[in-house]
């Protein structure tokens, strides 16, 4: 295997890697912004401050180191990005993920400090589930259409229509 076949391979692979992270980290903070947080209100008062201890270092092991990995692979892949990839796409998808992370340390994180350290706040849940939305889940929600975009041109090469599809 000659060096450019070899870095085909491996930016091949980068690719993958970092697609299937990006669609790891959709699907967990769906699930987190989507059905826990508006469950939290639920919780009992006496019961919210262990329940958020309890769920605050499972969240970061299964849900934001993924997605940091998913965001440094990203990275890695604007100098290592397969042919078929315009620079493009990889440096928006890694802008709106940057918007994501930049509002996760300034406005939600505050918010997740405080009802850690206060307990259960009906308006601080309701502030994170308004800016959880807005200036996380759209741009990462983006972005990852921007990956089905770019996993399209490493695919459309070796999808060929069938002879019943090319009737149609």
């Amino acid at each position: 295997m000659n060096e450019n076949e070899r870095s085909t391979r491996f930016s091949t692979w980068l690719f993958l890697a970092t697609f299937c992270l990006i669609f790891y980290g959709m699907g967990a903070s769906f699930m987190e912004s989507f059905v826990n947080y508006p469950t939290w209100p639920m919780i009992g008062t006496n019961e919210f401050l262990a329940y958020h201890h309890a769920a605050s270092p499972r969240i970061i092991t299964y849900l934001v180191v993924p997605m940091l990995l998913g965001t440094f692979l990203n990275v890695l892949l604007l100098w290592f990005r397969p042919a078929r990839i315009p620079a493009w796409p990889l440096w928006l998808a890694l802008v709106l993920q940057l918007i994501a992370w930049t509002s996760t340390a300034l406005i939600q994180l505050p918010i997740q400090f405080q009802l850690g350290s206060e307990g259960l706040s009906i308006p601080a849940i309701d502030r994170l589930l308004v800016t959880n939305f807005w200036m996380r889940r759209v741009p990462f929600f983006i972005a990852s259409m921007l990956f089905i975009w770019m996993m399209h041109l490493m695919l459309r090469d070796n999808i060929r229509p069938s002879e019943k599809e090319v009737l149609l």
